[in-house]
């Protein structure tokens, strides 16, 4: 039997590796490294097909790489050219949105490997934690502000949304609608327990990053997943024992999360109290203050910054109008356009819409966080426009 593997086989096994966590920890070296063989594969593809995707996603993923090249001509003349490399290059990872489409790739394939690595993302955070947990030497290095220890904050942590939001549409949603839009994906998920069990997983590892920005990611897309898929027929086919169940979990977490300090990720969000928060407001008056209109080009500096850093931001957004001035605009409206097609797809297809949806969760962490053109980040938001703009198989 001849065993032959193509282009195509190879490029996702590349995006699987490229969002598995154990491959990335806390650096991103490895990330390019995919990149450039899946640029590679692309090319190979391209030069047979001479066919370069053109629709109205293409613009999303065009908008991006025109904005980068804007800030890199700007920088390149302005600023450190280590910087200016540095500087946002995960942004050049939009260009898979075209290696992607120069295939004849299955939407099907796609929303698999997300689904499968955050599994494999969440467990392994899990048993990280418990690992570190049974090993710390001195459990106050790792106290956070508000309260929780933290052993792990991962770059790919933004996967851990996939499958919550997956479980949590599987769980209120009436078995018709889960024939219609589900099948083919995993048939584990077919019993509703095992929906409930990773739903449960996914929180948890969430929960023990500690992290705020995170937290606020669960609170928006809990919400707006449960608010799309209330429109259509919830409320209309919602049983009591299913409100029960809901009131039996709050009633067990919530005492829970104020037993081990969990539940001030909820409620200091925002709060000028907090040390985490207390840098990003200076930062903030820094940036802003330092706001020009055409912008300073990627690698720009401060010279008056509070703590000597004149270079890295915590607050993503208003680091991207630093550096691309006006420009930075066109960002804005190509993640409003990826939320466009997002609900208007939704009617068509449940599932692909809501894992869009779970896609797009970085962006809530990124306010705070200088995650926003993350590697991982990035390719989740291509896989996000992938299945947008694939028609239903």
């Amino acid at each position: 039997m001849q065993f032959k593997i193509s282009l195509y086989d190879i490029l996702l096994s590349l995006l699987f590796l490229m969002l598995i966590t154990i491959f990335t920890m806390s650096y991103t070296t490895h990330s390019y490294v995919i990149f450039l063989f899946m640029l590679f594969v692309g090319l190979i593809k391209i030069a047979k097909n001479r066919i370069l995707a053109k629709t109205n996603i293409s613009l999303i993923a065009s908008l991006f790489l025109l904005v980068w090249l804007y800030g890199f001509l700007l920088g390149l003349f302005n600023n450190k050219i280590d910087y200016v490399i540095a500087n946002f290059a995960g942004m050049v990872l939009y260009l898979l949105y075209f290696v992607f489409s120069s295939f004849k790739f299955s939407k099907n394939d796609i929303i698999k490997i997300l689904i499968l690595t955050s599994i494999i993302n969440v467990l392994g955070s899990i048993i990280y934690w418990i690992y570190q947990f049974i090993n710390l030497d001195n459990i106050q290095n790792y106290a956070m502000t508000t309260g929780q220890v933290r052993l792990y904050y991962f770059l790919n942590m933004s996967t851990y949304y996939i499958l919550l939001i997956y479980t949590f549409s599987l769980i209120i949603m009436p078995i018709k609608y889960k024939i219609e839009y589900y099948k083919n994906v995993f048939n584990i998920f077919n019993q509703k327990i095992y929906s409930i069990l990773f739903f449960l997983l996914a929180l948890i590892a969430i929960l023990l990053s500690a992290s705020k920005g995170f937290v606020l990611g669960f609170i928006i897309l809990m919400t707006l997943s449960f608010l799309m898929l209330n429109k259509i027929y919830i409320f209309k086919r919602i049983t009591n024992k299913k409100i029960i169940y809901v009131f039996v979990f709050l009633l067990i977490s919530l005492p829970i999360l104020f037993m081990l300090n969990y539940e001030k990720l909820f409620t200091m969000i925002f709060s000028s109290e907090d040390l985490g928060n207390q840098v990003r407001f200076a930062q903030f008056y820094v940036l802003y203050n330092d706001l020009t209109f055409f912008g300073k080009g990627l690698g720009a500096e401060v010279s008056n910054n509070f703590d000597g850093n004149t270079y890295g931001f915590e607050l993503s957004f208003v680091n991207i109008f630093h550096k691309f001035g006006i420009m930075g605009i066109l960002l804005i409206i190509g993640y409003l356009m990826t939320f466009y097609y997002i609900f208007k797809r939704f009617k068509k297809n449940k599932l692909s819409s809501l894992i869009a949806l779970s896609c797009m969760g970085y962006l809530l962490p990124s306010i705070g966080n200088p995650i926003l053109f993350a590697p991982t980040n990035v390719v989740l938001h291509v896989c996000a426009l992938l299945i947008l703009d694939k028609k239903d198989e």
